[in-house]
């Protein structure tokens, strides 16, 4: 019997992992890019010349044992890690959040006597939270049964309860009572005040390979090429500039290959989309061939979560005298964050629920240059930004009409920070979600391919009932971040779909 042929629909990094495994196993698989690059949100380009930047994915943390070692990517990719967080905040006041517990612990104290009290409560909650959800990221997701059983297990038997019900602001308050200290630990995808937003930040506090959270040298774009050549050494195909307008299905409902967009057709027995759900579903197969409840479904699938990304070459490195004197470490400038408060994080949010651009944005800052020099010309430096947040939709006008005046308005938000920003701007690059959904193919911006919310995780994912990476097409999957875990890059959603595949071809 020959090999299963298998056409993989997009090579961002989980369609990379899910050749990889698939070619590895004996199929027969090819990779078809649209872009002349693989990588999709995981890719380094030179946007502004002589800079290279992480375009949309800048930071690697949660990826995962097996798929660095199976992909040998330790032989293949250098990471540098950030030495800690630095926190911005007004008048010169700056707080950095290490990895060693104690040190962060004498920082707090420093910044605000008495914030370091319940410092190890809350990191040993993140801890058990992490704990919590680590057996379920490379299997199948798990049910809320299971969840509870796990939380009994490891001492904790209220613990998933609390994250499904609680909210990130009472946990954070309840922890800490400077409002700057707050700033400095609020995290959720969206509203923190929602039930269930602790569930986001629970699959953040996963155990991580602590060599591989960072940046790698050469930008995200290494770790793709990476993972590029691992899937082609274990025998895959990929086919860069090589865009698919359809995937075809037979008059049994049967995936029996795709249709290029130069009416070219490939014939396979198994086809794989790494995009999105509703991406997948809605424009490459064929409204006939799904049931028209599955398919209101799929366009129910909750997508309100956007960033705008913002790169910027500086002739000069960025100023930061103020906050940590004259002759500070560059190291402490390669990821900064701006989150004054609970209800600076808050009113973002309720900027972009409303269809507007956050007025006071909530702002990661990356300093690629500082751990990649060759990312820049000498001198230089490459800073990018996720600004959050920003509507998918605009409730006036479309993002193209306000590109210059929203990317004016990030520019005056970080030179408040940092004094010499402006100045040092030799030119900048900004994505919207817009953008996002043209260059990459993420509707509305989605960078997650479905938001991380509530009713959205484990047997949720992209919705209950979906079949999760199986689709109701037999022979297609789908192998995205819509699938279960998520996003981010982890490479999760791809070795659990090759997973299955290979589970399902055994049967």
């Amino acid at each position: 019997m020959d090999p299963a042929k298998v056409v993989i629909v997009g090579g961002g990094h989980n369609g990379l992992v899910t050749a990889f495994y698939l070619a590895r196993a004996g199929m027969r698989v090819e990779v078809l890019e649209a872009r002349n690059n693989v990588g999709g949100a995981v890719a380094t380009e030179e946007l502004i010349p002589g800079f290279r930047f992480s375009t949309c994915a800048f930071r690697l943390w949660g990826l995962r044992k097996p798929v660095i070692e199976d992909m040998r990517l330790a032989d293949r990719v250098t990471v540098r890690k950030p030495e800690a967080v630095l926190r911005l905040y007004p008048e010169d006041r700056s707080l950095r959040q290490w990895s060693d517990l104690s040190r962060t612990a004498a920082e707090l104290e420093s910044f605000s006597p008495g914030s370091s009290a319940r410092l190890l409560d809350w990191s040993m909650f993140w801890e058990q939270a992490g704990s919590l959800y680590e057996p379920f990221v490379l299997r199948e997701p798990p049910s809320e049964k299971e969840l509870r059983e796990r939380s009994v297990e490891i001492g904790e038997p209220g613990l998933y309860d609390v994250l499904r019900t609680t909210n990130m602001v009472s946990l954070v308050q309840d922890h800490f009572s400077d409002e700057a200290v707050q700033g400095a630990y609020i995290a959720a995808p969206a509203d923190p005040r929602q039930p269930g937003s602790p569930l986001e930040t629970a699959w953040a506090s996963i155990p991580l390979e602590e060599d591989w959270a960072g940046l790698p040298v050469g930008g995200m774009g290494a770790l793709s090429s990476a993972m590029a050549a691992a899937a082609v050494e274990s025998g895959a195909v990929i086919k860069t500039e090589s865009p698919v307008k359809r995937i075809l299905v037979d008059d049994e409902g049967l995936a029996v290959g795709v249709e290029l967009q130069d009416g070219s057709c490939l014939d396979s027995d198994i086809v794989v989309s790494n995009l999105s759900p509703r991406a997948t579903y809605t424009r490459l197969v064929d409204s006939g061939a799904l049931d028209p409840q599955f398919l209101k479904r799929v366009n129910g699938i909750l997508s309100t979560i956007g960033y705008l990304k913002f790169h910027a070459g500086l002739r000069e490195p960025m100023d930061l005298s103020r906050y940590l004197g004259p002759d500070y470490d560059p190291n402490a400038a390669s990821y900064m964050r701006i989150t004054r408060s609970i209800s600076h994080y808050v009113s973002a949010w309720e900027d972009s629920a409303a269809g507007r651009p956050a007025r006071d944005p909530v702002i990661q800052l990356g300093t690629h240059s500082v751990l990649d020099p060759a990312s820049a010309p000498p001198g230089g430096h490459a800073v990018s930004a996720l600004v959050a947040f920003a509507p998918p939709e605009l409730e006036e006008g479309t993002w193209d009409d306000i590109r210059t005046s929203a990317a004016e308005s990030v520019i005056d938000r970080i030179t408040e920070y940092v004094p010499n920003f402006r100045e040092a701007l030799v030119d900048y690059v900004m994505f919207t979600p817009t953008d996002l959904e043209n260059r990459l193919g993420m509707l509305q911006g989605d960078i997650h391919h479905g938001d991380h919310l509530p009713g959205q995780f484990f047997i949720g994912r992209p919705f209950p009932g979906s079949g999760g990476w199986r689709s109701p097409i037999s022979g297609l999957y789908l192998c995205g971040a819509g699938t279960h875990p998520g996003g981010e890059v982890s490479g999760s959603p791809g070795y659990n779909c090759a997973a299955a595949i290979l589970s399902d071809r055994c049967q």
